[in-house]
């Protein structure tokens, strides 16, 4: 089983036994789903207390004893080694809405472990892309966490091949009915599809989809678009089983709850070992910052901008570091310097750093996007409107074409712009078409902050038509 997930409402997973019903059941605070399957491939445990299913008036995969419903993870555990179910699996699900995915599954882990029977009957391997860069280094670390580096150490591998191919005869020599079954966790699995022929994915697919030995996979990934990454060979070995996330539907519910949590972090427990005296006073004046109009309106532009509980913290965390001896409470203006600070558009940091000539080459792709609806460019069309330019500003310099060939693939590399499809030898890069990657606005503000720019320039850039 692969599992995707971006943002939904609710989590609703699919039982990979086609014989048996789905069961969702949703959590009161987690608001995530729950299956359970009499085989080794799927089981889900919750981290919060069920909802019965009398109450949501659904049809149960399963038919619990009376008494028996589901409210925990031990009763839930009892239910099902009722139903035959032996052994526990873990799905992880992963969304960039609150990184719900890492405290789902750090929680999810926790009580499976709890439960003293999971380390028993499974291993958990887990793999992430921007640090297993390549196939080499994945298996190197699947090796250790299956604790294979003894029988590994016996052999001597001439190549990569043998090593993976003695990994997977070590996977397949199990037999589902007695045998460890193996969780692979793929973190960030988009950076593994660039991996050469994606040779780590296509072997692990195979052998979970052959059912030759009881493995499941799970991809974790943020892009909507992972699977047009995969190779045909790959994507043909996919389940496309997919699972999404989304925030709240009412946004004023999740931003209050992020009031909250803002509150929350920035209390001080009166377990504290300080004086009572300086908790409460800090405390009080916490809560006046927490309804302070000016707090909100920069929490409500990040929440906006940015819902992950991490981005939220790392930006609380560059607030407290504010604070010293001359400096010793939390204001206002703290929460606007530091949001100002924290969401500097990168972009105009890049247009800010270029030429002049430069600069004066994306107005020109400014203008020819804005005239154009956003339609592709190539070096030929931008160099005619700057001509243009040129030839209406006598204080304008002529620069010879080669210059401006050379300016126009700098900004080609700094990937302001980028080519639209595949370079054909038979095109010249000169009407290689290009698509424009920045915004009117991040052009316009670059321009309002580029020192020294000649004052024509600027009036060209604001100008509306061309």
């Amino acid at each position: 089983m692969e599992l995707y997930d971006e943002k939904v409402k609710t989590l609703v997973m699919e039982l990979y036994d086609e014989k048996v019903k789905t069961l969702v059941m949703e959590l009161y605070d987690q608001k995530v789903a729950v299956i359970l399957a009499t085989e080794w491939r799927f089981l889900i445990m919750p981290s919060a207390a069920l909802v019965s299913l009398a109450a949501k008036n659904l049809e149960p995969a399963f038919h619990f004893p009376t008494g028996a419903t589901p409210r925990s993870s031990a009763t839930l555990s009892s239910v099902c080694a009722s139903l035959g179910t032996e052994k526990y699996y873990l799905t992880r699900n992963l969304t960039k809405w609150h990184q719900t995915w890492s405290v789902l599954v750090r929680t999810v882990l926790k009580e499976l472990q709890e439960l003293g029977t999971f380390e028993e009957h499974a291993i958990l391997v887990q793999l992430d892309g921007r640090l297993h860069t390549d196939d080499r280094l994945a298996i190197k670390d699947i090796t250790k966490q299956m604790k294979l580096e003894e029988l590994v150490d016996d052999k001597i591998f001439m190549s990569f091949a043998e090593n993976l191919a003695y990994l997977l005869q070590c996977l397949k020599s199990g037999h589902k009915g007695h045998s460890k079954s193996v969780i692979f966790v793929l973190e960030e699995f988009d950076l593994f599809c660039g991996h050469h022929n994606q040779t780590l994915l296509y072997n692990l697919f195979d052998v979970a989809q052959s059912a030759q030995a009881p493995i499941c996979v799970v991809g974790v990934t943020a892009r909507l678009d992972v699977t047009e990454l995969l190779e045909k060979r790959v994507k043909s070995r996919f389940s496309h089983r997919q699972v999404f996330l989304f925030p709240p539907a009412d946004k004023k519910v999740g931003f209050k709850s992020r009031l909250t949590l803002l509150e929350k972090l920035l209390l001080l427990p009166v377990t504290e070992p300080l004086e009572p005296v300086y908790v409460h006073c800090w405390n009080e004046h916490v809560l006046s910052l927490v309804a302070n109009p000016e707090v909100r309106h920069v929490c409500k532009r990040l929440y906006d901008s940015d819902q992950s509980e991490r981005t939220f913290r790392t930006f609380l965390a560059q607030i407290i570091s504010k604070l010293d001896i001359d400096h010793m409470t939390l204001e206002a203006s703290d929460f606007t310097s530091t949001f100002t600070a924290f969401f500097r558009d990168t972009m105009v940091d890049v247009l800010i750093g270029l030429s002049v000539l430069e600069i004066c080459l994306v107005i020109a792709m400014k203008h020819q996007t804005e005239i154009y609806d956003g339609d592709p460019l190539n070096f030929e069309m931008v160099l005619q409107r700057y001509l243009k330019f040129v030839s209406q500003n006598s204080s304008a310099e002529t620069v010879q074409r080669p210059v401006l060939l050379k300016a126009f693939e700098h900004l080609k590399s700094l990937e302001i712009i980028t080519p639209i499809g595949k370079t054909h030898r038979e095109i010249q890069k000169e009407y290689q078409l290009h698509r424009f990657l920045v915004t009117s606005d991040q052009v316009n503000e670059a321009v309002k902050k580029f020192p020294g720019l000649p004052t024509d320039v600027s009036q060209w850039a604001s100008c509306s038509f061309q």
